[in-house]
């Protein structure tokens, strides 16, 4: 009986060690291929949210220092510094994370150097289907064109110029909260 558990422990053993080492194996060949396509839609994310910028590089330092100061900051997750093919600065690019109806939505709002609204873009958000998920369309998104930074924005319901999802206010407020909180950021920044 003691010889028959000792087989099994070791055959065991021998068959997670084998499974291990495939799954470090296949790891290998997949994880550059997946960071490259993370960078390749991360980068294409960018350009959608602020057409015509040529060059993005993150900045750390400046969303250390927001989310140091202001609590409101603390849904921000990236500031991206946008240039121009020429060099020259071409705006900011911020993504945040308000809490919607079903959970966190990524929304990633781009801004020009002159502080205008250039674009929003829904990165991911688990919305109800068919109400609070038609915040991704552009219907909806088209919305906030336009305002500037240090701005408030505030959907039609709460006295606003945003027109909220039919059924979807609370998806279509944590939208607005988002875009506030980078148009606000945009406004520290200079913008």
């Amino acid at each position: 009986m003691r010889n028959q558990f000792t087989r099994l422990a070791v055959t065991l053993m021998l068959i997670a060690g084998f499974a291990a080492g495939a799954l470090a194996l296949v790891d290998s060949f997949t994880a550059p291929r997946i960071a490259k396509a993370k960078a390749e839609a991360l980068q294409h994310a960018l350009t959608e949210a602020l057409p015509g910028a040529a060059a993005f590089k993150e900045d750390r330092k400046l969303l250390a220092a927001v989310k140091k100061k202001e609590r409101e900051f603390a849904i921000v997750t990236a500031v991206y510094r946008a240039a121009a093919s020429d060099g020259s600065p071409a705006g900011l690019v911020v993504t945040v994370t308000p809490r919607g109806y079903g959970g966190p939505i990524e929304l990633m709002v781009g801004l020009r150097q002159d502080g205008t609204l250039a674009a929003v873009r829904v990165l991911g958000q688990s919305e109800t289907p068919g109400l609070g998920s038609k915040i991704a369309e552009e219907d909806f998104l088209r919305g906030f064109r336009g305002a500037k930074a240090g701005e408030r924005l505030a959907v039609n319901k709460d006295g606003g110029r945003i027109n909220a999802v039919a059924g979807a206010t609370i998806s279509s407020r944590a939208v607005t909260q988002g875009v506030n909180v980078a148009l606000a950021l945009a406004a520290r920044a200079g913008l």
